[in-house]
């Protein structure tokens, strides 16, 4: 998108200005600048303008949004009273074990099966669910954001790719033409 660019354009030409006004500051205090003495800067305005320049060079990384979707095995309905939400439940909405303490903390499956647990009206017996993710029992010292990115989110590419695959082979042969593609991994199962 074109704000992008231009969103580091002025970032950088913020920096520059910066640079530039402390630059001939120092010189100014020095007694090296010639020319025209710079407007005053009072100490307040100089801590500021250093923390301003300190958020443009590093700006704050924003986290990915990651939602959930939580779903008990089909075998093991009869076994949990109380209901899971229907919706995708978002990680910022889950609390967190240590969120009292730091509100930077990190979703851990002991947090999501805390809420799980809590939702199904079973606090008391927690210790019995695993939680499973691509097929995969997650331990629950494990960061949520962690797994979405190294396992779930690969494999969703991955299953997403098969799909289209799939669709363009099958519009390919409706249209009497060749397939597209060829996909020969048929025997692998499509994931969510």
């Amino acid at each position: 998108s074109e704000s992008a660019p231009r969103a580091e354009r002025d970032r950088l030409a913020f920096l520059a200005a910066a640079c530039r006004v402390l630059r001939r500051r120092r010189e100014h205090r020095a007694g090296a600048l010639i020319g025209e003495a710079p407007p005053p800067l009072g100490v307040d305005a100089v801590d500021r303008l250093l923390k301003d320049m300190a958020a443009a060079a590093s700006p704050p990384v924003v986290k990915a949004r990651v939602t959930l979707q939580l779903r008990r095995a089909p075998t093991q309905e009869e076994f949990f009273r109380g209901n899971l939400p229907r919706s995708v439940v978002d990680l910022d909405d889950v609390p967190t074990e240590q969120g009292a303490a730091d509100d930077d903390a990190e979703a851990t499956f002991r947090d999501v099966r805390s809420k799980i647990a809590a939702d199904l009206d079973m606090a008391d017996a927690a210790e019995m669910l695993e939680l499973v993710v691509c097929d995969r029992i997650v331990g629950l010292d494990l960061s949520v954001r962690a797994v979405h990115d190294q396992l779930w989110a690969p494999r969703a590419a991955e299953a997403r790719s098969r799909s289209r695959r799939r669709r363009l082979g099958a519009l390919a042969a409706a249209l009497g033409g060749a397939v597209v593609g060829g996909d020969d991994d048929d025997d692998d199962e499509e994931d969510d």
